[in-house]
């Protein structure tokens, strides 16, 4: 019942956690600009300053089957008759009657109307399939492969790229674009014009992104692989995998990050893409089967693996014409491969699975963010691509099914420990009132009983050691991870390269930090059971850091913190735990006292003295009401529910103030503040005892 009730509090909490992060990353900001028409866009009141980028959508001139000088095109004063939206590609685009299909080549024309006082500018693309160059007033900035009018005369890539260029009044873009191998030709996503700094930072902020979530994959897969090599379940095994291809497809689409770093040919690149997507999805109905077998067709799985491996074979021994054109049906056959899953949960569900319902709430999340890239494609909303986060959400929730299975099965093991225990003290009686014959029998259970406390004993201590972990990690490390975000929202606004360099030295900084609170999380961990350590305290020192680790939070510059110390004897404790308290304190009073509040205010007050210390902890916010002081302390209840947060925060300090034998209390006025007093005793004379006896 307990396991149940950690999975139930810890699920919601992390999907919030999560959506609040993806909320921080929005990566290329587009307001609502003019339309090209006719082929031509006026931009000569846009305010650059003000809305940034500007997706250069709508009416291009097209001119199928021609490849315009850009020098020539300027003397061209006949109107253009044939005109394309972008973006889209030209497949079903309609000439004399006739579609173009999808090999060919064309030239794209767009004049831009610019205000005198616009200079420095960037133009920005994506996937255009699949060679292309283009000019702007005649220079040819940007290119990917080579052009030409045949199969054997073009060079298809996929180099996604920036360039910049300077301009005022009239500018007149040219896009030269063939194709003779991928089903579909021209331009599949917008082409962005915007400063040239704004334009090159969201796509450095872009590649980081991919980065990361690259890095968590990779984390998330070597975890699972070694889960997997402890247990020897396909599950951790089959998950893992999974993991690992989805890291490699994130290099290799979108923005194509692993051109930044490789020269990759685009039979290499379009090749693995497919391969990656096929390849993943198996891995996926495999890491599914092994959850839900029970409740699936044998025929069924049969049928979806050949299939499969039937599409992968396609990929690796025909050419890209072939293989490219069998997308559509392939992905209607995954729909109902997917529809077909949810109705497994479904039975799942209702024959008592709990494996279902977490699997099935990652599976609607992942949906949610397909929606909206869905809609954001279509310029319904303004919000950007996120399904490589919602992937990553999806993944999160596969891990805790995981752990949950894990963690049942510990269970488990507990509970068939402790009836052996019973059965063999049974048995040890027995044995007694035996004859000496039976001795050597009875000495022999003995050593396996012996073996078994000690098994049972290792057990339950990587079990606390698990309920430890789960709760620092829910509550503590925001702050650093609000640190990073509070960076990353300066750089946003930042043009200057050389602080952007600071603000990421500043990022690999708080990232060190966080991984050494990791590691200290996990030593505390490891001695939560021992005795305390007693070691000499300088609280001035103390609270300064902890302090510290907070001060790029977007609230620090706000709140003013006061530090009252009174110290003149020598104080012992506990190091270690004493810096749970603080941290966790003073997270909690920076984090309410700007709730409605245009005077945050922090003050820690300490009294030290030979027997004890009196640390007050002070601040003007919201308050608690008077009905849920008595709550706070319980694990996972929070007194605002409107605030992010695990509600483990009170819970992990009340717990460690019982280990210091102190005693905590709380007064609190809504609207004014919170004052949490902890009393703590002096364990000097601990101290002398341990360096006497040494």
């Amino acid at each position: 019942m307990l396991l149940k009730q950690k999975i139930n509090l810890i699920i919601p909490g992390l999907s919030i956690f999560l959506f609040v992060l993806l909320l921080q990353f929005p990566l290329e900001i587009y307001s609502q600009p003019p339309k090209a028409k006719k082929g031509v866009i006026d931009l000569r009141k846009w305010d650059w300053n003000a809305n940034k980028n500007v997706a250069l959508n709508g009416e291009w001139e097209f001119y199928w089957k021609k490849i315009i000088v850009p020098n020539e095109a300027r003397k061209v004063n006949t109107p253009a008759t044939d005109f394309i939206s972008l973006p889209s590609t030209w497949n079903d685009h309609v000439i004399n009657g006739k579609k173009t299909g999808s090999r060919g080549y064309a030239t794209y024309r767009l004049k831009i109307l610019l205000n005198d006082t616009v200079k420095s500018l960037a133009i920005r693309t994506r996937i255009i399939s699949t060679a292309y160059d283009l000019y702007v007033n005649g220079k040819n900035i940007l290119h990917s492969g080579k052009v030409g009018r045949t199969k054997d005369t073009t060079i298809p890539e996929y180099h996604p790229d920036v360039a910049s260029f300077t301009a005022t009044g009239e500018v007149e873009i040219i896009l030269h674009v063939s194709n003779f191998e991928h089903r579909v030709g021209g331009p599949r996503d917008m082409i962005s014009l915007g400063k040239e700094i704004p334009l090159f930072k969201a796509r450095e902020v872009e590649l980081l992104t991919a980065l990361f979530l690259a890095g968590c994959f990779f984390i998330m897969g070597l975890y699972h692989i070694v889960l997997y090599v402890i247990k020897r379940d396909p599950s951790p095994l089959f998950f893992s995998l999974f993991c690992i291809v989805l890291m490699i497809r994130l290099f290799i689409t979108r923005d194509i990050p692993i051109t930044s770093f490789f020269d990759v040919g685009w039979h290499v690149l379009i090749r693995i893409e497919y391969l990656s997507f096929y390849t993943g999805f198996a891995l996926f109905f495999a890491f599914f089967t092994s959850l839900f077998k029970e409740h699936m067709r044998k025929s069924i799985q049969t049928t979806v693996f050949l299939l499969l491996g039937l599409l992968i074979l396609i990929v690796l021994i025909t050419p890209p014409g072939i293989f490219t054109t069998i997308l559509i049906p392939t992905q209607i056959i995954i729909l109902l491969i997917t529809i077909y899953t949810f109705n497994v949960l479904n039975t799942a569900h209702k024959s008592g699975n709990k494996e279902a319902i977490i699997f099935f709430t990652g599976y609607i999340l992942l949906l949610v963010f397909i929606i909206n890239d869905v809609l954001y494609a279509d310029e319904i909303i303004e919000t950007g691509h996120f399904f490589s986060f919602g992937l990553f959400l999806f993944l999160v929730f596969q891990s805790v099914l995981l752990s949950r299975r894990y963690s049942l099965a510990f269970k488990q093991n507990e509970d068939l420990v402790a009836q052996l225990d019973l059965l063999n003290q049974d048995l040890e009686k027995k044995v007694a009132e035996r004859t000496r014959s039976l001795e050597e029998q009875k000495e022999n259970l003995k050593d396996k009983n012996l073996r078994i406390k000690e098994q049972n004993k290792e057990l339950r201590k990587l079990n606390a050691e698990l309920d430890n972990f789960v709760y620092s990690v829910s509550h503590d490390l925001k702050s650093p991870i609000a640190s990073m975000l509070g960076l990353i929202q300066l750089s946003r606004s930042e043009e200057n390269i050389k602080t952007l360099k600071q603000y990421l030295e500043m990022m690999e900084k708080s990232l060190s930090k966080q991984n050494e609170f990791i590691s200290e999380i996990l030593d505390y961990a490891r001695n939560a059971r021992l005795t305390l350590s007693p070691d000499q305290i300088k609280f001035q020192e103390l609270i300064e850091n902890s302090f510290e680790q907070y001060q790029f939070i977007e609230q620090w510059k706000s709140i003013i913190k006061e530090i009252t110390v009174d110290q003149n004897e020598v104080f012992v404790t506990d190091r270690q735990r004493l810096n749970i308290l603080l941290n966790n304190l003073i997270s909690n009073a920076m984090k309410y006292s700007t709730v409605g509040n245009t005077n945050p205010k922090v003050h820690i007050k300490v009294t030290a003295d030979n027997d004890k210390a009196k640390i007050e902890v002070i601040d003007n916010g919201c308050g608690i009401k008077p009905e849920r002081i008595d709550k706070v302390f319980d694990m996972f209840y929070r007194a605002d529910e409107k605030r992010s947060g695990s509600g483990l925060g009170l819970y992990i300090v009340r717990e460690t103030v019982d280990k210091l034998h102190g005693t905590i209390h709380i007064e609190s006025t809504v609207g004014e503040g919170t004052n949490v007093t902890i009393v703590v005793p002096n364990l000097i004379n601990e101290l002398h005892s341990q360096e006497s006896s040494t």
